[in-house]
């Protein structure tokens, strides 16, 4: 893990190169889980442990973590606060965000072209799909963060508009997140989804295909499962990918891409 200079190892070292952080930094725990975010007013401070949350990621030999620092106290208190609340901690800190490095996740980057990645998973009535099995067809593999939530419905009940023409270019669709197979058929159900929902619980594939990675949401980083598409070849080949799309108008625009392909 590549920090910058101003470290601080806790409890052996000094904590005076925290005392102005406003802003994410990163820390490395062996020891476990252990995240604290600090947030402050002029009569008292408030701490708050995450365990296990998304933002954080298993890794040997330790656990790489997101540690949230905010602060309006004046330093010497803050770093008085901080120092108690992570009293016997084995934590090293950095006021910069550490590049990439053995034990972190890295994307990876996948272009048409490139051969798919295999998998081999479940659907929501738990028949697994293998890609071998869809060889001498083409394949839209779309990824997606989480069920029934306003973006991707809309981008599901998109591919749904568009099955029948997309199944007429001789295309099967397939989506892919990490929800359980509950989840999975209560959200084809409830949209009358027509195609697979695959279960990808520990987001093998999905990393597989580079569609995991660091997102922001209001401040706060974390690794999760990004929306990308692609359209795989019958010769198990990459022909498309999109790592952004607008959710609505997703299942017309793979179904002229298929079209164009031809």
């Amino acid at each position: 893990m590549s920090l910058s200079k101003t470290t601080t190892t806790a409890p052996s070292g000094s904590w005076t190169s925290l005392t102005n952080v406003t802003r994410p930094v990163t820390a490395l725990s062996p020891s476990g889980p252990q995240a604290v975010t600090a947030s402050t007013s002029a009569s008292k401070s408030t701490w708050r442990k995450r365990r296990n949350g998304p933002d954080f990621t298993r890794s040997d030999p330790g656990w790489h973590l997101h540690l949230f620092v905010t602060t309006r106290w004046p330093p010497r208190r803050f770093g008085r606060d901080l120092r108690t609340t992570l009293a016997g901690q084995n934590l090293t800190v950095a006021q910069s965000v550490p590049q990439p490095s053995e034990g972190i996740q890295v994307a990876i980057t996948l272009a048409p072209g490139d051969p798919a990645p295999e998998f081999e998973l479940p659907d929501q009535d738990g028949n697994v799909h293998r890609s071998s099995e869809y060889r001498g067809r083409t394949v839209v593999l779309y990824f997606y963060p989480r069920d029934d939530t306003p973006g991707r419905t809309a981008q599901a009940c998109s591919f749904r508009d568009a099955h029948d023409e997309i199944a007429a270019e001789g295309a099967v669709v397939l989506g892919i997140s990490g929800d359980d197979a509950h989840s999975h058929r209560n959200f084809r159900d409830n949209h009358a989804l027509p195609f697979p929902l695959l279960v990808d619980e520990d987001a093998q594939v999905a990393k597989a295909y580079g569609a995991w990675g660091e997102k922001v949401f209001y401040g706060r980083r974390f690794l999760g499962l990004t929306r990308s598409t692609f359209v795989i070849g019958p010769d198990g080949s990459l022909l498309k990918v999109w790592k952004r799309a607008r959710p609505k108008e997703h299942g017309p625009a793979v179904l002229r891409a298929l079209r164009s392909l031809k």
